[in-house]
């Protein structure tokens, strides 16, 4: 068994969250804005790391620009890829699609 806290273990998760979000800076070759990257997080946060992930990497696959992706930009392509109109219930969708291979952190 792990002597990892449950506040630890959250901390590792969230930490491997905000490196896949941090992706849409170095991917540009940017350093990662901290300020921005929590308002990221805030907009951003009640997606799982998985949906995170593809979302990231769609929209880096399709932005054509040396800017950062907006939140708006990671929003809609999470949207489309859990079906749903709502970012709020692109999480739970998600998950729901894929149980019981995927849990939030």
């Amino acid at each position: 068994m792990s002597d990892l806290t449950n506040e630890q273990i959250h901390e590792h998760a969230r930490s491997e969250w905000l490196a896949v979000l941090s992706r849409l800076w170095v991917a540009i070759g940017r350093e990662v804005d901290k300020r921005q990257l929590l308002v990221y997080e805030q907009a951003l946060g009640m997606l799982p790391l998985g949906l995170l992930e593809l979302a990231v990497n769609e929209v880096l696959y399709q932005h054509r620009y040396t800017s950062v992706p907006t939140i708006a930009d990671v929003a809609e392509m999470a949207k489309r890829i859990a079906g749903v109109s709502s970012l709020h219930q692109a999480g739970d969708a998600w998950l729901y699609q894929r149980r019981p291979f995927a849990w939030r952190f």
